[in-house]
């Protein structure tokens, strides 16, 4: 049995959305939204690595249907980065405890940087395998690679396709490159929509067609767009050696995909049909992003959560 904890982000709550099953369960999400808003302050990451808040105990009923768990089952426990309980030692040990057939598996979802990086030794002395998305990281600290994953049985909707290519994500030192595809693909007659966020004060003084700076925005408006679109843009961010969502997305959705990532062309999910690579803007063929997407399950199935879960019991065995 796999037992998922998802962060607090609605992207993760959207990608195992109806995947619950009897041989997966994920956390459960609290009903009272004035509960929530204690619970995440009693729980905050940020504030209980500066200080010690007791009796966080009082949550642990509530994160899990444990009814649906048997305690002489084997259980992988899955955390992903930024679930509040994945750092919450006593939390561990008391699963630990309950559990006696049990292993712990942490899943990175971002690259090793300044801002992750004092998870490391808190991973390394509590879980029996960690997994990231990034190759680079996995080479380094001797972790497993696993892609990005999703559950593919989403329902699709393929009507009113009124933007040629999508991109939505932080700005991350992109713009500029941003600024010329679009520019260069509004020039071929396209319609493009681009939202950029995290863009400093000093360079939204700059307004360009097709694109638009933002502070966030949540999944299931992102879902929305892509619905919309005929093909999703992916620009990775320098030294990045692993996938974001958007091929994933385009899979499942139904999309092509356009993106500068090198490393796509050796990924399981590669599909050459949807999937164009490109490194130097005037190379992109427009005719690719204007015909219609060639659907194949096979591929689609390399995606799926499953990928996650199989690579996970392989590793135990």
């Amino acid at each position: 049995m796999f037992v998922v904890f998802r962060n607090s982000n609605d992207y993760l709550k959207a990608i195992f959305d109806g995947y619950q099953n009897k041989e997966v369960i994920i956390d459960k999400d609290f009903k009272s939204m004035f509960l929530t808003i204690i619970k995440n302050y009693h729980t905050s990451i940020r504030l209980n690595k500066k200080y010690h808040i007791p009796f966080k105990g009082i949550w642990f009923p509530f994160y899990l249907d444990y009814r649906k768990i048997n305690k002489n089952e084997e259980v992988y426990f899955i955390f992903f980065e930024g679930a509040r309980m994945a750092y919450q030692k006593k939390y561990l040990e008391y699963l630990k405890k309950r559990y006696v057939n049990s292993k712990y598996i942490f899943r990175f979802v971002n690259p090793v940087n300044m801002t992750n990086r004092w998870m490391l030794d808190f991973v390394d002395k509590n879980y029996d395998m960690v997994v990231s998305m990034d190759k680079a990281d996995c080479h380094k600290y001797n972790w497993t690679y696993v892609y990005n994953t999703y559950n593919i049985h989403l329902k699709k909707i393929y009507n009113n396709l009124d933007i040629d290519v999508f991109f939505v994500g932080s700005e991350k030192g992109r713009l500029g490159l941003l600024i010329d595809i679009c520019k260069f693909l509004i020039s071929k007659g396209l319609n493009c929509v681009f939202f950029v966020a995290n863009v400093n004060s000093s360079n939204k003084s700059n307004q360009y067609q097709g694109i638009e700076y933002i502070k966030s925005m949540r999944y299931s408006k992102t879902i929305e767009y892509i619905q919309r679109s005929k093909c999703l843009l992916e620009i990775v961010q320098n030294g990045q050696n692993g996938s974001t969502l958007r091929p994933i997305e385009a899979l499942v959705y139904g999309k092509k995909l356009l993106t500068n990532d090198k490393n796509i062309l050796n990924q399981d999910f590669y599909d050459k049909n949807n999937m164009f690579y490109f490194e130097k803007i005037e190379e992109i063929d427009i005719r690719f992003i204007t015909e219609s997407v060639i659907e194949n399950r096979q591929t689609l199935k390399k995606i799926s959560h499953e990928v996650l879960f199989e690579k996970i019991k392989m590793y135990f065995k």
